[in-house]
């Protein structure tokens, strides 16, 4: 009887002292990864996303992006703009990379001052659609929005087959 009080008082004190040791570890942790946070907060603060304009060169990652213009045009025949304008933007885009690179206008977000995001105006032939660019190849084309008549848009570029969740947001003034 006293061999199994000795057992289970030893297991009992390895268990205890195994937990403590635990928790000790635990507060350690839980301190650092407090620091931390506040030190990510503050590089957030600091590293605020850049808006660009038309005309702007922006990379993201393999890709560079160039905005040529963004005027109103007029909507097409047998498609009104619901909104009432169409926006024509054109773009060229770069793939600085060493594979081919998806590129996609669903991959654009429009959005007027108020915060209202718009849909992609697709009445106009020489709209694009998506493409594969190779590797050290450019690609041009226009990409169109219904949108009502605003003195600024924001335009977001969202890759899609992105890890890091970044993007690239332009300040639209229509021509």
């Amino acid at each position: 009887m006293l061999v199994k009080k000795r057992k289970w008082g030893f297991v009992f004190s390895v268990f205890a002292l195994s937990l403590a040791t635990l928790v000790g570890c635990g507060g350690e942790e839980g301190a650092q990864k407090v620091g931390t946070s506040e030190g990510a907060q503050e590089q957030k603060e600091e590293a605020k996303p850049e808006i660009f304009k038309v005309g702007d060169v922006v990379k993201l990652g393999d890709l560079q992006l160039t905005l040529k213009s963004a005027k109103y045009v007029d909507d097409a025949e047998y498609t009104p703009a619901e909104k009432g304008k169409v926006l024509a933007i054109e773009f060229e885009t770069v793939n600085n990379g060493k594979e081919q690179l998806y590129f996609g206008a669903e991959e654009f977000a429009i959005s007027t001052q108020d915060g209202t995001q718009h849909e992609e105006y697709f009445g106009h032939d020489d709209g694009f659609m998506n493409e594969n660019i190779g590797a050290g190849k450019k690609i041009t084309g226009k990409i169109y929005f219904d949108v009502p008549e605003d003195s600024k848009y924001e335009l977001v570029y969202t890759p899609s087959f992105s890890w890091d969740n970044e993007n690239i947001t332009f300040e639209i003034t229509p021509q």
